[in-house]
């Protein structure tokens, strides 16, 4: 998939990524609508801000280069297995 990735204050590349598979607990949504929100210009003109650089981020160990785009909506395409409520194409 493309995605546009950050990776420094005034460098975002849009650039071919793999689509991971969701976690037990999570679900994966193919995106038909997205857009940018005000946190990402941010990002794009002062960061970092948000995206944790020095350190791994607490809740999941993330750290560095970023995937942007959380202003999104889409369609249930996988369901991981403890997901209740949601079911494929929602």
């Amino acid at each position: 998939m493309k995605a546009a990735r950050w990776y420094a204050a005034k460098d975002i590349r849009v650039e071919e990524t793999t689509i991971p598979s969701p976690k037990e607990n999570q679900v994966k949504i193919a995106v038909k609508f997205t857009g940018i929100c005000g946190s990402d210009l941010h990002e794009y003109t002062h960061g970092p801000q948000l995206i944790p650089v020095d350190k791994p981020y607490a809740l999941n160990g993330h750290q560095g280069t970023t995937t942007l785009g959380h202003e999104f909506s889409g369609i249930v395409e996988e369901v991981g297995k403890s997901v209740k409520n949601i079911k494929k194409g929602d």
